[in-house]
């Protein structure tokens, strides 16, 4: 099998001049190396099986897989996974949008019910605070 640079100077032997034959070689192993890119950067996933509102979530997350050198190996997985994101959201796809942001936030590799489910807040928090001082202050008064 011939190499790029052995394809590129065949190719550019086809030119008379030096600086047209110098040009052509650039020119080819320029294109390989486009045609190379393009490849590894568009994605042909099928996502046909999932509800169109899902289906922008899917290739985000799949999308969040590649760039961990992870990937889903074919239809059956993808699908599987699918079907545990509806389960994991109800079929909201709000909701879903949220656990694969959580995920890749926290640059996890699986998907995961919501740990606060968007419910926490900061007088959650405060009720916890006041409820440690409150059983400080009895503690104290007990023990004086």
């Amino acid at each position: 099998m011939k190499s790029i640079q052995e394809l590129a100077r065949e190719f550019s032997s086809g030119y008379t001049t030096k600086p047209e034959q110098d040009a052509a070689f650039t020119a080819y192993c320029e294109a390989y190396r486009k045609g190379k890119e393009d490849k590894h950067s568009r994605e042909d996933w099928d996502l046909s099986f999932a509800d169109t509102a899902f289906q922008p979530i899917l290739y985000d997350w799949f999308c969040y897989k590649k760039e961990r050198k992870e990937s889903y190996k074919g239809q059956r997985s993808m699908s599987a996974c699918y079907q545990k994101l509806y389960h994991l959201s109800d079929g909201d796809a709000n909701l879903a949008k949220q656990i694969i942001m959580q995920s890749m936030g926290n640059n996890w590799a699986g998907l995961f019910e919501l740990k606060n489910n968007g419910n926490r807040n900061i007088n959650n928090k405060q009720g916890n605070s006041n409820s440690i001082f409150q059983a400080a202050d009895n503690y104290l008064q007990e023990h004086q």
